[in-house]
């Protein structure tokens, strides 16, 4: 169905396109209202997005920051171009109101969802880029992202997200955790995902999200740390917080689930996600 808002008015606010412009309305339709109305979604310009996004901040990092390692420079850059900075950056821009969606998922709240959002961000991004060239989108993305860039020199580091939390823990201790997808439910355009986190081959906890991404990142969930630490990962200032020293045994918060799929609908549904 349509957007509340006209997507020329967004052509305007941008001022990088013309009026009558088939690249930024395809930035904007998800592929529910595609699959309605059989328009082409913004689906192969969100891929290429993500590369121009990744470009762009790789080189002004690398410029701006001569003295990080690649470590540091890689971590500034996962949060820089995460799905949470791409939906901030889409807020202000108002995107959200101007994407074109299903019924279905006008319905569930769509416009609302960061992977969705994010994406959107993507395909437009990447619709600058094919309108305007490599400078202009160069400047429309450190134009847009320079609240962020200027959070992180404010804070000194970038915020890592509970999955980066997790595993720099746990590599401490002399171990990488592992991540296995344990089950999908939902209709295709509103899909949860739950993921188990692994630690010396024993579950140490779940999380979920609206992508396999998310559900490793979940901040909800409880995280038993073998014999050494109870971690509880939650929203709590978006920190994973160690809640408390704890002697719990590897197994205790692990359950059926722990051979690695339940039987779900018929189908064991698992596979193993990269760390």
């Amino acid at each position: 169905m349509p957007p509340p808002r006209d997507y020329q008015e967004l052509a305007a606010n941008l001022n990088l396109f013309p009026q009558e412009t088939v690249l930024l309305k395809q930035a904007l339709i998800h592929r529910s209202y595609s699959h309605e109305t059989g328009e082409k979604s913004n689906e192969r310009l969100e891929f290429l997005g993500d590369s121009v996004l990744s470009l762009v901040i790789s080189d002004y990092l690398y410029k701006k920051f001569r003295r990080r390692s690649e470590g540091e420079l890689s971590k500034t850059r996962a949060f820089l171009v995460s799905a949470a900075t791409l939906a901030r950056v889409a807020a202000r821009l108002d995107l959200g109101e101007y994407i074109f969606l299903g019924t279905g998922e006008e319905k569930t709240g769509g416009r609302k969802k960061e992977a969705l959002v994010a994406d959107a961000m993507e395909a437009l991004i990447a619709a600058v880029y094919l309108q305007c060239g490599w400078e202009k989108v160069k400047d429309f993305i450190i134009n847009n992202w320079t609240p962020e860039i200027e959070k992180l020199l404010i804070r000194g580091r970038e915020p890592l997200d509970p999955k980066t939390k997790l595993q720099e823990l746990l590599q401490s201790k002399g171990k990488t955790p592992h991540y296995t997808l344990f089950r999908v439910e939902g209709p295709d355009h509103d899909r949860l995902y739950t993921v188990n986190v692994y630690y010396r081959e024993k579950i140490a906890g779940t999380g979920k999200g609206r992508s396999k991404r998310s559900g490793t990142r979940s901040r909800q969930g409880s995280f038993t740390i073998p014999a050494e630490y109870f971690v509880v990962m939650k929203e709590f200032s978006g920190s994973c917080v160690i809640i408390r020293k704890d002697r719990k045994t590897p197994g205790d918060n692990c359950s059926k689930e722990q051979g690695g799929g339940r039987q779900i609908g018929g189908t064991k549904s698992f596979s193993k996600i990269q760390s």
